[in-house]
């Protein structure tokens, strides 16, 4: 899976380092990765079932940029997902490596259409969803904002007070087709 700029290869043993540093970079609490144990729970468990991984490096170089994602390899309607490193990011390095996954996906697995979930606050993404087609479908909470809403719930039922917590937290679903 190459361009002439840029290639997708999968995710190896070796690529921790790399992949969790991406994950970190791009993660609305960053410093939740120095919690013991955590950045080790979430590599052990990548990909998950049905999942493929592809690190995006630079075709000449091999240089790092990020990565990309199907999850529900084999189903009607698998899901897309991209998240590169900051130095990459608003360069056109998305859109080429999102084509390249699609174009896989669809080889090998002759999907319906993809699904995308872009957090409403990832404005580049979002463009890049209107630049290749996708189709807006609505919204859901994140499960970052459905994690919180079950932690107030429970402080509420414990007696406590609840976290003060922002509103924002949803993500803009779209179909590719």
């Amino acid at each position: 899976m190459e361009t002439a700029q840029y290639r997708l290869r999968p995710l190896e043993a070796g690529d921790r380092e790399l992949y969790m540093g991406t994950v970190i970079a791009n993660a609305d609490i960053p410093r939740m990765y120095d919690m013991p144990g955590l950045a080790d729970y979430v590599w052990e468990t990548t990909p998950e079932a049905g999942e493929e991984i592809f690190c995006i490096e630079e075709a000449a170089t091999h240089a790092y940029c990020g990565f990309c994602s199907v999850r529900g390899v084999g189903t009607e309607t698998p899901e897309v997902g991209l998240s590169l490193l900051p130095a990459c990011q608003g360069k056109g390095i998305g859109q080429i490596a999102l084509g390249q996954l699609l174009a896989v996906c669809r080889q090998r697995y002759s999907p319906a259409c993809f699904i995308a979930r872009v957090d409403s606050r990832n404005l580049p993404s979002l463009r890049l969803m209107e630049k290749i087609g996708a189709v807006p479908l609505g919204t859901e909470d994140t499960e970052w904002k459905r994690a919180m809403d079950d932690l107030n719930r429970q402080m509420e039922e414990a007696g406590l007070e609840k976290a003060p917590l922002s509103e924002e937290g949803f993500v803009r679903i779209f179909r590719i087709d």
